[in-house]
């Protein structure tokens, strides 16, 4: 399998000292969790070699009364932005260079958000579930280095990886043969998630839908965080990806990865295999 380097230029995300940054949309059930977990990456990075990692969180959302449990929140957080909750708390706990954002995040924000701090490679991740939320994570994608969107159903979930939206961008992307310079966006694998608002299990239009009925696994949306931390965990320490999307079953406790290959890139993708080792 190919690992995955950074685009514009491959040399430059190679690099070990390349800072990052890291923008969560999303701080509910999911992105808290991934919150968490990035702050606890970016202390023990401190900690161990001095690398700089920045992390924002973008959230228009306040804390209400039934997120408490489910979302890493607490009762006396009630009404107060997410956003501003979860770096009040993280910035005290480990005095990590984290910024809020509260307001929810379109495309124009998503845009100037990237242009912000230019010495650093720009992460988006995408920790919502509407339809609209993820249109504008798709419509950004060009302007980040690497994008990761989170996703899940009432018992199982979903992560995936990439750096483009652009057919053309992915011909020939594994012809080194060791080194992918492309993967598609999370939002050409999973094309649903931007071309149609259909409907969770049982009809609801929310993961909040879900919750509330109680049909939703209480650890689903932790799991899958930690699944979008490990990836960026890899991505951080080694510089390189060997997988671009792993789905999840929390009741068959089961876990699937995709290796960077043609032939698991173009059952993502509905391309042909030669297209990704192939110039013309």
């Amino acid at each position: 399998m190919q690992p995955l380097s950074l685009p514009n230029p491959p040399a430059a995300f190679l690099r070990p000292d390349r800072p990052l940054a890291f923008i969560v949309v999303g701080c509910g059930g999911t992105g808290s969790y991934v919150a968490q977990g990035l702050a606890r990456l970016m202390y023990d990075q401190r900690q161990r070699n001095g690398l700089r990692l920045l992390l924002m969180l973008v959230d228009g959302d306040v804390v209400e009364a039934g997120n408490c449990g489910r979302q890493l929140f607490a009762p006396s957080e009630i009404g107060l932005n997410k956003a501003q909750a979860l770096c009040a708390r993280l910035t005290a706990v480990w005095g990590l260079p984290i910024t809020a954002v509260p307001e929810m995040a379109d495309t124009a924000l998503l845009h100037e958000l990237s242009r912000g701090a230019p010495e650093f490679a720009k992460v988006l991740l995408g920790c919502v579930d509407t339809t609209l939320a993820r249109r504008h994570l798709a419509a950004a994608h060009a302007h980040y280095t690497l994008t990761l969107d989170c996703g899940n159903a009432d018992q199982s979930g979903q992560v995936a990886v990439g750096t483009t939206m652009v057919k053309e961008h992915l011909r020939g992307a594994l012809r080194c043969g060791s080194i992918a310079a492309h993967l598609p966006s999370p939002y050409m694998v999973y094309p649903n998630l931007i071309e149609t608002a259909a409907p969770m299990p049982h009809g609801d239009a929310s993961c909040a839908a879900a919750v509330a009925a109680q049909r939703q696994g209480l650890n689903v949306n932790q799991i899958v965080a930690d699944i979008a931390v490990q990836y960026l965990t890899t991505f951080v320490e080694e510089r390189r990806l060997t997988t671009f999307r792993t789905h999840v079953d929390i009741q068959a406790l089961s876990m699937r990865s995709w290796p960077i290959t043609p032939t698991a890139l173009a059952e993502a993708t509905g391309l042909d295999a030669a297209w990704f080792v192939r110039d013309e």
